[in-house]
């Protein structure tokens, strides 16, 4: 594993990336229980939150890919992380399931950019020689970012609320 000097860091800012893109992703698993209940939805209602998001994502990641072209990998990669950090937090603002489905829908639309610009970067920045390792390290973002989700937003529930927990990875993003 050769990955030293100026591009360790970038392959850990994106691997960071990932980690906020798959906590905000997680987070609302984690927290429905308790979301269900304080927003009185149904599991179907529910199920449309997570359809909504699932169907954004999808039908994003080649928008996503395309305007990561067009602007380039770090104006782009950044711009979607804001948006992904600005959508989650938005969701503390949920009144019922279908503003808490149209928060997350913004959602899925803004991390459809989270693995192709890992991609495009490591494409862009490591001789094909580093790249499988480069790219294995990005991606261990998105499994710390589903591993630290349940106890953070434990942690949200237990010492305030539900919204909390938007708002923190909201604000780390």
């Amino acid at each position: 594993m050769k990955i030293k000097g100026i591009r360790w860091w970038m392959v850990s800012l994106v691997a960071a990336g990932l980690i906020i893109n798959y906590l905000a992703r997680n987070t609302l698993s984690v927290a429905a229980p308790t979301l269900m209940k304080d927003l009185h939805m149904t599991t179907e209602q529910y199920s449309h939150v997570v359809v909504a998001w699932q169907l954004c994502y999808a039908f994003m990641q080649p928008v996503a890919g395309y305007l990561l072209d067009t602007v380039g990998t770090k104006i782009g990669f950044a711009a979607f992380a804001l948006a992904w950090s600005l959508a989650c937090a938005a969701a503390a603002w949920s009144t019922d399931w279908r503003s808490l489905a149209f928060f997350r829908g913004l959602l899925g639309i803004a991390e459809a950019a989270g693995i192709p610009a890992g991609v495009k970067a490591t494409s862009e920045w490591f001789p094909a020689k580093e790249r499988s390792v480069a790219i294995g390290w990005f991606n261990i973002g998105s499994s710390v970012g589903a591993l630290l989700a349940p106890p953070l937003v434990v942690w949200a529930l237990l010492h305030g609320q539900w919204q909390w927990a938007f708002l923190i990875v909201g604000v780390l993003g």
